[in-house]
């Protein structure tokens, strides 16, 4: 009978990655991915060592990750959005960077893209397109694609809530008001 091997914790992991100098290409596969599933299963907010290892295992690794590879998608897509307002010009890359987008959100639009062709139709993408959006500092085109996911599903909470959040950012009281009641009202 096979037995499946339990993830390490994420602090084994990590401390099994330092004892090879935190570099993912020699950390490999196996304690690459252990350290993003870490993650995810603890839900620390680790964007650093999200954008690290993802990035190393959809470059080289993406076939090996089997479906597994759309939730490592969407995890280093977000990370990249957090990560991103953090660590402005500090990337390495020589990836060719769009004029006024920073490497981070450039990255990030490249696998919103990737998931956006896989699945099209999928309220998930469009969240994270919206979120995009709002990294980008393109506020109505984020408020236009949660007012979609709306549209399809009306108890959405996370569009209810970022909605709120884009609304109060703006200034516009009355209606985060009415947005805030129509979202507690559902819930």
């Amino acid at each position: 009978m096979l037995f499946r091997s339990a993830t390490p914790s994420l602090e084994a992991s990590i401390k099994q990655a330092a004892a090879v100098g935190s570099e993912p290409s020699r950390c490999g596969f196996e304690l690459s991915r252990n350290i993003l599933l870490g993650i995810r299963k603890s839900r620390a907010r680790r964007p650093d060592l999200i954008v690290k290892f993802g990035t190393y295992l959809l470059d080289h690794h993406a076939q090996r990750l089997g479906h597994e590879v759309w939730n490592v998608y969407e995890q280093v897509l977000v990370a990249l959005l957090e990560h991103g307002k953090h660590s402005e010009g500090r990337g390495k890359s020589k990836r060719a960077v769009p004029t006024g987008q920073s490497e981070p959100l450039a990255t990030a639009q490249d696998y919103c893209n990737i998931l956006a062709l896989q699945f099209p139709k999928s309220l998930r993408v469009k969240r994270l397109e919206a979120m995009l959006w709002e990294a980008k500092g393109e506020l109505d085109l984020a408020m236009t694609d949660y007012e979609e996911i709306l549209k399809e599903d009306p108890n959405h909470l996370t569009a209810l809530k970022r909605q709120v959040a884009l609304l109060r950012s703006r200034g516009r009281r009355s209606e985060e008001r009415r947005v805030g009641k129509e979202c507690r009202s559902r819930w």
